[in-house]
């Protein structure tokens, strides 16, 4: 894969990366691997570090965007990080949730479109899978990664909104996603 991720910055636009990294504090971890000091607070090597020693290795511009609720960003020459909280931090259950879970979508589209994002990186539990499908509508590929499964084995939505959301879902990986990360999909 790495020769695939040289050959296509010389062949086209450089690459340009939105990634969407969950709810851990991305700013502090940047600053972390920047420092080469390791992340007091997690128990093994963050993920987005791992990300930040890719992009830096091939040169790639990136946007790590998470939903921890303490707000920051930090602006690192064509690089920023971001802690995004979502739009609240109560917990809400039924339509409020999916309804935050969609403006969650439509702020990372915003935050891609103004970088000029050539690809995103989102992360399992970020929002809805098939709200991503509007990336695609402006050029940017969907690349996402699964951290976890959708449901327990044998266990899928029978029902109501979860079934609705699992066919959307459906639909959204058969005809808008270009490549996926993750064990078991």
């Amino acid at each position: 894969m790495n020769s695939d991720v040289r050959a296509t910055a010389r062949a086209g636009p450089a690459l340009r990366v939105l990634s969407a990294v969950g709810p851990g504090d991305v700013v502090t971890a940047y600053r972390d691997w920047k420092g080469a000091i390791r992340t007091p607070s997690e128990t093994s090597i963050t993920f987005s570090s791992q990300e930040f020693d890719f992009f830096a290795k091939h040169g790639i511009a990136f946007w790590a965007i998470s939903s921890f609720p303490q707000s920051a960003c930090m602006v690192d020459g064509d690089s920023r990080v971001e802690n995004r909280p979502r739009a609240t931090i109560r917990p809400v259950a039924g339509l409020m949730f999916h309804w935050i879970q969609f403006l969650h979508a439509i702020s990372l589209l915003v935050s891609a479109v103004r970088f000029r994002a050539t690809l995103v990186v989102i992360d399992s539990g970020t929002t809805q899978w098939f709200a991503l499908g509007l990336f695609r509508l402006f050029g940017i590929e969907v690349h996402p990664n699964f951290h976890n499964v959708f449901w327990p084995e044998g266990h899928a939505p029978q029902r109501g909104v979860a079934k609705l959301m699992m066919r959307l879902d459906g639909l959204f990986l058969m005809h808008c996603v270009e490549s996926a990360i993750g064990e078991g999909i």
